[in-house]
């Protein structure tokens, strides 16, 4: 059985964390997303995403860093397909940099889109 206090104690932890994360929560308070994984992407989800990203002139950002390569380019991380279905607005963001990312010119981008 669990005992009061412990239920109490863990709630509070839980009550605590929600209102920090609410804290320090930046971007739009509803939003969407486009999971997809295993395997190659159809083009009606693309189309979604494009869709729901708010249209074919709407900033999208692809952060390709995690493919490990050291090749990347300005078609990495799926952008060349956004931009093959029409997508005008797409930007690469990539670096390994902790420095580089934590600056403003860096960031603007992902605030933006």
């Amino acid at each position: 059985m669990i005992k009061p206090f412990l239920l109490l104690f863990s709630f509070s932890i839980f009550l605590t964390a929600l209102i920090s994360a609410q804290e320090y929560t930046t971007g739009p308070q509803t939003g969407s997303l486009v999971i997809v994984g295993g395997g190659g992407v159809d083009e009606s989800i693309v189309e979604c995403f494009i869709e729901l990203a708010g249209g074919l002139d709407a900033p999208i950002v692809v952060i390709p860093t995690a493919s490990g390569s050291n090749n990347i380019t300005e078609n990495s991380g799926g952008a060349r397909v956004f931009r093959e279905y029409g997508a005008t607005n797409v930007t690469v963001l990539h670096t390994r940099n902790p420095e580089e990312a934590n600056t403003d010119e860096f960031v603007e981008p992902l605030q933006n889109a």
